[in-house]
């Protein structure tokens, strides 16, 4: 009897036991915060938590009444039949992630891990909304993608190297001008890639980053295949969490060729300084007369040349030259010229023979594409007469009675055939008021913004407007008016003016 009585009880317990059980998973099932669901190995939803309605809208029935690929994005349902054939096999599916699409056509990111059960038709399965993750992940990617390309776009070198030296990053940059790959370079040191001497400055540098634990700025030595170049490197500490520095980051940028024009312009105005004290310093004060010259040139050195000299006899000649080109070769040509002119004329060689040997000497000196136009004035103060040569220059002679005389070229450049002659003009008379202008054509041939010349008409015409000006006057107008004229436009060309007004 007690046993009768007994196994219709346990039975009853068991009974019980089982419903608090499916309660409780019911409960569990129906309350977690992840997707929840139970499928067959067929495709198809058995059940599914309250979740999957709230995230997709599609009610429990039209979720389980159709194959879950209708929901599953049509880009990720081959990889999604790949997963179930991995549980059919008996595996398990950890974190896979693929895309459902909701009642309203947008996409949601489930992350889900499943197990099906042994000797049934079965599985289990949990997923998650990662959506956001997803969404922030790609943005990281992206930007990742961002800054890789701005890192192996700049012309800078940039690097990472962790507390040991040994390389932990390089961009392309590096890549190219080091010859090493990026692979290559992951756990090398600066001893592994560079010149011993080289390598032990770069990890002194680095040294004082980490004990300083702060940037520095210095300039390094880095080899090349055309020689040794100068970089600024800008050096800095990377710190963990902890605060504390985990790795030196570097950024170095070629400046050779900064400090070489730096050092070249520096060059440059020193020569532009000893040039300058070449042209005559003050006005020539010669009795009857008045004379005054300028030059402005094109680009730190000038290749126009104008010089006074006084000769034995007791005249005077006004020299103005202009090289062909400008810059530094021409400056040069200038200097050396000025210097033959001017031991030349102090002999009692008559004119043409001087311009001759200048000539023949500047032949041998200069390259076969360069040569010089050449006016000389040989000024009589007591006789008021003048002589000249023009060499491939003319000069301009405005009398008093309103009259512009060109003194034209007696013959042709100098430096260009040795065997050139180059004959004196007739002598002129010189009246009081009349006027001397010789200029090298940087003037009137200068452009206006709109590729118009300055021109013969408007020098002329400047010049007649100030010509009862003291002769220095006269040339700084002249000067000014060509600047008014070319306003932004680009100077081309050299600009030499002397003015001889005859009292």
């Amino acid at each position: 009897v007690q046993r009768q009585v007994e196994e219709p009880r346990e039975l009853l317990l068991g009974l019980l036991e089982r419903r608090h059980v499916e309660q409780e998973f019911a409960r569990f099932f129906d309350l977690s915060l992840d997707l929840m669901c139970i499928a067959d190995l067929e495709g198809r939803f058995r059940r599914v938590n309250p979740n999957f309605s709230r995230l997709l809208g599609y009610n429990e029935e039209q979720l389980t009444s159709q194959p879950f690929l209708t929901f599953v994005h049509p880009e990720d349902r081959q990889q999604t039949m790949r997963e179930m054939e991995r549980l059919s096999a008996g595996g398990d599916v950890v974190q896979f992630r693929n895309r459902y699409r909701d009642a309203r056509g947008n996409d949601h990111w489930l992350e889900w891990n499943a197990r099906a059960v042994p000797g049934e038709d079965l599985c289990f399965a949990v997923a998650r909304d990662v959506t956001d993750r997803i969404v922030i992940e790609q943005q990281l990617a992206a930007q990742e993608v961002r800054e890789r390309a701005i890192l192996d776009n700049t012309g800078a070198v940039i690097y990472v190297k962790d507390l040991q030296g040994r390389y932990q990053f390089i961009n392309r940059e590096f890549s190219r001008l080091f010859n090493i790959s990026v692979a290559d370079a992951q756990g090398r040191s600066d001893f592994d890639i560079f010149p011993p001497a080289m390598a032990h400055v770069f990890e002194q540098n680095d040294r004082a980053v980490l004990d300083s634990r702060s940037t520095l700025k210095v300039e390094e030595i880095a080899p090349h295949p055309d020689g040794p170049h100068v970089y600024l490197s800008v050096k800095f500490p990377l710190f963990d969490a902890a605060g504390e520095p985990h790795a030196v980051a570097g950024i170095s940028t070629d400046v050779t060729d900064r400090i070489w024009l730096k050092r070249t312009a520096d060059e440059l105005r020193s020569a532009k300084e000893v040039q300058r004290r070449l042209y005559p310093r003050e006005t020539l004060e010669l009795p009857g007369f008045d004379i005054a010259g300028s030059v402005s040139a094109a680009s730190q050195l000038c290749g126009d040349y104008y010089d006074y000299v006084a000769r034995p006899d007791g005249t005077v000649t006004i020299c103005v030259g202009d090289v062909s080109g400008h810059g530094l070769g021409p400056a040069l040509e200038m200097v050396e010229t000025r210097a033959l002119l001017r031991m030349l004329l102090k002999t009692t060689q008559p004119l043409p023979a001087v311009v001759g040997t200048l000539n023949q000497l500047l032949c041998a000196d200069t390259p076969e594409s360069s040569f010089l136009t050449l006016f000389l004035a040989e000024l009589d103060p007591v006789r008021r007469q003048l002589h000249y040569i023009g060499a491939g220059h003319d000069a301009w002679l405005f009398r008093t009675d309103g009259r512009v005389q060109r003194l034209e070229s007696t013959g042709m450049v100098v430096a260009l055939f040795e065997s050139a002659t180059f004959p004196l003009s007739e002598s002129l008379v010189l009246d009081g008021g009349d006027l001397i202008l010789i200029c090298t054509d940087g003037l009137h041939e200068a452009m206006s913004p709109d590729r118009e010349l300055f021109g013969l008409e408007r020098l002329c015409e400047a010049v007649q407007r100030h010509r009862q000006e003291p002769a220095a006057i006269l040339i700084g107008e002249l000067f000014a008016e060509v600047r008014r004229f070319t306003g932004q436009a680009p100077v081309r060309d050299d600009m030499t003016a002397v003015a001889v007004r005859v009292r």
